[in-house]
């Protein structure tokens, strides 16, 4: 990996790569197929409401949605804005809002 990323693995269950651009203010992350199809199923929804609420918006900015196949295996990865960027003080707590406990513990 060059000096402008930084690797992570997750600590979710999905064993997701993330990577962090040099300056925290880009993060990459893996998907499963699945999940990439769920983006592009509300990307219409996703777009037309962040064009109209962006500046007042919690929600992450994705830049792109992306796939590379080799050797016949298709990885997925998105581009989104890094909620916490470095230039932030770190948060007091963060939580996972995927709303699921089954098999978390």
């Amino acid at each position: 990996i060059s000096n402008a990323l930084k690797a992570k693995f997750s600590e979710g269950r999905s064993g997701a790569f993330l990577f962090f651009t040099q300056d925290s203010k880009y993060l990459i992350k893996t998907l499963t197929k699945p999940e990439a199809k769920l983006l592009l199923s509300t990307l219409k929804s996703y777009a037309s409401y962040m064009q109209a609420n962006r500046k007042q918006s919690f929600l992450s900015q994705y830049f792109g949605l992306h796939s590379i196949t080799l050797y016949s295996h298709s990885i997925y990865f998105v581009v989104t804005a890094n909620v916490f960027p470095a230039k932030w003080r770190a948060p007091d707590e963060v939580y996972d809002i995927k709303g699921s406990w089954v098999d978390r513990h």
